[in-house]
């Protein structure tokens, strides 16, 4: 079997997969949804966490960044561009207004074709 796998940080996109047949150890089926975005909203909530400084279990799709997570504007910057960076993608300064809370963001990426 062979895979095509992009490495960003410890997460992986599998590329191309001919098929998957007796997984190994270190691929366990749970695993390779993840790889492949099933767990989106678990990825922003680390990534929110960490920048914000919050616990990642209180993060909902229904919070809000400034009156939930108490993020000023230096911190909602610094998150954009994290998600920029893990996200590979571009959001312009006039598409900030509209995202007010973590759904608003994942609705917003996924409408970029991040999954």
């Amino acid at each position: 079997m062979k895979e095509k796998i992009k490495r960003k940080g410890c997460h992986a996109q599998i590329l191309s997969l001919d098929f998957i047949s007796g997984c190994s150890s270190d691929w366990p089926v749970a695993g390779l949804g993840y790889i492949m975005g099933v767990n989106m909203l678990e990825k922003i909530k680390e990534i929110i966490a960490e920048q914000l400084a919050v616990d990642a279990s209180t993060i909902t799709e229904d919070s809000t960044f400034k009156e939930d997570l108490g993020a000023d504007s230096l911190e909602l910057f610094e998150l954009i561009m994290a998600m920029e960076e893990e996200y590979d993608i571009e959001i312009p300064s006039e598409d900030l207004n509209s995202l007010k809370s973590v759904g608003d963001l994942i609705t917003y990426l996924k409408n970029k074709g991040v999954e």
